[in-house]
C-alpha cells in the first residue's frame, strides 16, 4: 500500500514481480467529490470506481452529509434509511457512521466533508428564514464535533433545500468554527445560470472569510 521507491529497479529485489509492460504504473487516484456516502453501504466492494482506479473517496459533497441525524427531518431520514438498507439506522452522528461502514467492510478509502445543510436541517430546519444565534452556535459545534469525529472539512449545496436558505454570512461564521488545519471548503454553489458570476463572487467571499 506505499510507494518505497521509483526509478530502475532493476537490481531491487522483491517478494513478487508483476508485468506491468502493457499498462501504466500510478498511485490510487481519489475523487474529490463523490457522492458514494450510504452506496458504501449497498456495495461495499465499489468495483466501478475501483476499475477506474479510484481507492480513495471524498464524499459528503453538496451540503449534504450522512449525519449528524436529528432535527425536524429525523423521521424522514430513519424511514428512508429502513427503506432502502432493510434494517433500522443505527447510527445518529458521523462516528456513528464510519463505526458502521468499518464494521461492514468496504474497499476505497474515505474522507469525508460534513454537509452544512444537514447541519441546518438538524438546527433550523426546512424553513426559509436566517438562522439564529443560537442555531448558528448548534450548527458550529455540530461543524466542530463532525471534525472531531474523523471529517476532512465541509460543503455546500446552495440550490437545494434547505443550504439555499443560508446567508453567506451564516457560512462564514460556521465554517470558522473548523480548526484551521480542516477548513476546506467545498461549494455546489447558489447558481450556475444567468446569476453564475455572483455566486462564484460569493463562494470566493466566503473562502476569504
Amino acid at each position: 500500500g506505499v510507494i518505497v521507491a521509483l526509478g530502475n529497479l532493476a537490481d531491487a529485489s522483491a517478494a513478487r514481480v508483476i508485468d506491468a509492460r502493457k499498462f501504466k504504473v500510478v498511485p490510487g487516484f481519489i475523487d474529490i467529490h463523490s457522492h458514494t456516502d450510504l452506496d458504501l453501504l449497498k456495495n461495499p466492494f465499489a468495483p466501478s470506481k475501483v476499475r477506474q482506479g479510484v481507492t480513495t473517496e471524498v464524499p459528503g459533497q453538496d451540503g449534504e452529509s450522512p449525519a449528524p441525524l436529528g432535527g425536524p427531518g429525523l423521521d424522514e431520514s430513519l424511514k428512508g434509511f429502513l427503506d432502502s438498507f432493510g434494517f433500522d439506522c443505527p447510527y445518529r452522528d458521523m462516528d456513528g457512521f464510519f463505526t458502521l461502514l468499518s464494521s461492514r467492510g468496504m474497499t476505497p478509502n474515505i474522507a469525508s466533508m460534513v454537509g452544512l445543510g444537514t447541519l441546518r436541517g438538524v438546527s433550523v430546519g426546512f424553513d426559509d428564514r436566517p438562522a439564529t444565534t443560537d442555531e448558528i452556535t448548534a450548527m458550529k459545534e455540530a461543524a466542530r464535533k463532525a471534525i472531531g469525529q474523523g471529517c476532512w472539512g465541509a460543503s455546500t449545496g446552495l440550490e437545494y433545500t434547505p443550504g439555499s436558505f443560508a446567508s453567506e454570512a451564516e457560512l462564514i461564521e460556521v465554517m470558522k468554527a473548523l480548526p484551521l488545519s480542516h477548513r476546506l471548503y467545498a461549494t455546489h454553489m447558489r447558481n450556475e445560470a444567468d446569476r453564475v458570476l455572483d455566486a462564484i463572487g460569493e463562494a470566493i467571499a466566503i473562502a476569504r472569510g
